[in-house]
């Protein structure tokens, strides 16, 4: 999969997590930790990039 693919799978992922009623802590101190944690990945970029192909 392409870099901005992933990105959105893990974006509308996120999303879905910070509105179920599921959670891993009550509160919104875990989504709030949850989207800085992928913000600061994506301003980085921690996640590996795609190789360039060469002709």
């Amino acid at each position: 999969m392409e870099r901005k693919t992933v990105n959105l799978v893990l974006l509308v992922a996120l999303v879905l997590y910070a509105i179920s009623p599921v959670d891993a802590a009550p509160g919104p101190m875990d989504d709030i930790i949850l989207f800085l944690i992928y913000a600061i990945a994506n301003h980085k970029k921690i996640m590996p990039r795609a190789a360039a192909t060469v002709k």
